[in-house]
């Protein structure tokens, strides 16, 4: 599956979503940036997503920027593939993990939809994520 997401890593903690939009935009129409942030002090938590209007956009910034060094930090793309637009409803209405694991958080700690998302990818095992990384380049 063609993703037309891809999440970044790797950004240094003072580039804004202007900066994102910016650099991601020479590779195809954009739809969407969002910079993910902490509620709390609205400092950036270093990764955000970039959503295109194609997934050959998508592919192409992930080819052309994939260790790119911007300000000092290099950035790391993946597509995300399994996180299309058909497959969000679905995860919002589902318990987050640690609650059919039977585990509890404490008060405060509830996961919005973008860190639900965000972990979700992170927690995959390497060679998954880079088995996704394989195959959203093998079929650009």
């Amino acid at each position: 599956m063609k993703s037309r997401v891809i999440i970044v890593s790797g950004l240094h903690a003072d580039l804004t979503e202007d900066h994102l939009y910016d650099l991601f935009d020479a590779y195809g129409c954009i739809e969407d940036v969002r910079l993910f942030v902490d509620e709390e002090d609205g400092r950036s938590l270093g990764y955000g997503e970039v959503i295109y209007a194609s997934s050959d956009c998508a592919m192409r910034a992930l080819r052309e920027c994939e260790g790119l060094e911007i300000w000092g930090e290099r950035l790391s793309l993946r597509p995300a593939s399994y996180v299309e637009e058909e497959v969000l409803p679905q995860m919002s209405e589902q318990e987050p993990a640690f609650e059919r694991q039977g585990l509890e958080l404490g008060e405060g700690s509830e996961l919005s939809e973008e860190e639900f998302r965000f972990v979700s990818e992170i927690t995959l095992p390497l060679w998954a994520r880079e088995e996704l990384l394989d195959d959203a380049l093998e079929s650009a």
